[in-house]
């Protein structure tokens, strides 16, 4: 999720592309698999602040979740 996506004055995320790992990476597409797929999403409020504190913590990025060096996390990165 890119942190232009994420609207905490209105406790929104909205959902407008996604990640594929290719060879040598991750690449972010501007779009979803589906018309379907692009939609809003309300964020309840005690997750609006959880997220703040998480932004003010996290590392320079364009993305809400990342690595310490600012780059995407991985899917690989959940199995270990």
């Amino acid at each position: 999720m890119k942190r232009e996506s994420l609207d905490l004055e209105r406790g929104e995320v909205r959902i407008v592309g996604t990640l594929e790992e290719v060879p040598g990476g991750i690449h972010y597409v501007e779009e979803t698999k589906t018309s379907a797929s692009r939609r809003t999403i309300v964020v309840p409020r005690f997750l609006v602040e959880e997220l703040r504190d998480h932004l003010e913590d996290a590392p320079e990025s364009e993305f809400v979740f990342c690595t310490r060096d600012g780059s995407p996390i991985r899917r690989s990165n959940f199995r270990q």
